[in-house]
């Protein structure tokens, strides 16, 4: 699935809520979760720049990588960020897969506010609605 470069904002199809980094961070350069937002929280605004490798995702102008299977803004040079793909599952629903490994998708997998999004394996055959998400373009 092809999405141009812009501003976007990320929801969780099971839970329904936006997925940024949290409004309450340390102002350490340590890498920040990226967790679901508690309902009445704006929604976080992502940059998505498509590449030649794959996607990067911004939050807060800090691209996204896995550390222990779980998604954090990267702050500083280490870990690398992880190029991301989209695969389109129907007309709004789109799993977000590592583009080195297609088999790795993000997943959210507790409804409570503030949980940390993970990275998981992808079983297609019976796909689990926490790996479900919808990217909406903000009109800049």
């Amino acid at each position: 699935m092809s999405l141009s470069t812009g501003r976007y904002i990320i929801r969780n199809n099971m839970s329904g809520q936006y997925v940024g980094r949290s409004p309450r961070e340390d102002r350490s350069l340590l890498p920040k979760r990226i967790v679901s937002l508690a309902e009445g929280t704006e929604a976080a605004l992502w940059v998505i720049e498509m590449t030649d490798n794959g996607y990067i995702l911004r939050a807060n102008g800090a691209p996204i990588g896995v550390i222990d299977n779980r998604v954090w803004a990267i702050l500083l040079d280490m870990p690398p960020p992880t190029f991301w793909r989209f695969q389109k599952v129907s007309q709004d629903e789109f799993m977000i897969v590592k583009a080195d490994d297609e088999g790795q998708g993000w997943a959210m997998p507790s409804d409570e506010p503030g949980s940390q999004a993970i990275v998981r394996p992808i079983d297609m055959g019976n796909l689990a609605p926490d790996m479900l998400w919808t990217i909406t373009r903000v009109d800049e």
